[in-house]
């Protein structure tokens, strides 16, 4: 089955032709432009591939609600030009596949959960961290999360956080 995946940054967007295995058959990335420069590459690169299904996962804020009338939205970005972007309309005004739409955080974590670091374990904390000043202040976050699974497994809250594996991606 071919799978198409994007990847949509604030400054670049990946682009990945792929299977459900997680083989990557062929990708690509270009900066984030405008919605129209940005939306033609994004066609230019799945017009011919014959994709059977679609995952995107954006940067926000976005709707991700099925039942809301703005679903597929980037809404009140800062990102110039992107405010209230229909993204998941475009696509579906393209291509008429399935589709799936998220945050790209979560499409991150649903990548690790089914093809990565978090692959087979009962539980994961999948933490980004954007634009760190300092590796100090990164330390101190990451204590601080420790601290709270280790407080967690005293408080009994679930028993397998044994198998916790927290991944630290995007630093």
């Amino acid at each position: 089955m071919k799978l198409g995946a994007i990847e949509a940054g604030g400054t670049k967007f990946v682009v990945c032709i792929g299977d459900e295995f997680g083989n990557v058959i062929e990708r690509d990335s270009f900066p984030t432009e405008t919605p129209e420069k940005t939306m033609a590459n994004i066609f230019k690169f799945f017009d011919d591939k014959n994709i059977e299904a679609l995952g995107v996962g954006c940067f926000g804020p976005i709707d991700p609600d099925l039942n809301s009338s703005t679903y597929g939205y980037i809404t009140s970005t800062p990102k110039i030009g992107w405010q209230n972007f229909n993204i998941m309309g475009a696509l579906k005004e393209r291509y008429n596949i399935p589709m799936g739409f998220d945050t790209d955080v979560n499409g991150a974590a649903l990548g690790e959960a089914y093809f990565g670091a978090a692959k087979g374990l009962d539980s994961a904390l999948y933490i980004t961290m954007i634009c760190m000043q300092v590796n100090a202040h990164f330390m101190e976050h990451v204590l601080k999360v420790w601290q709270l699974v280790q407080q967690l497994k005293l408080d009994g809250v679930k028993k397998d956080l044994n198998y916790l594996k927290i991944i630290l991606l995007g630093i």
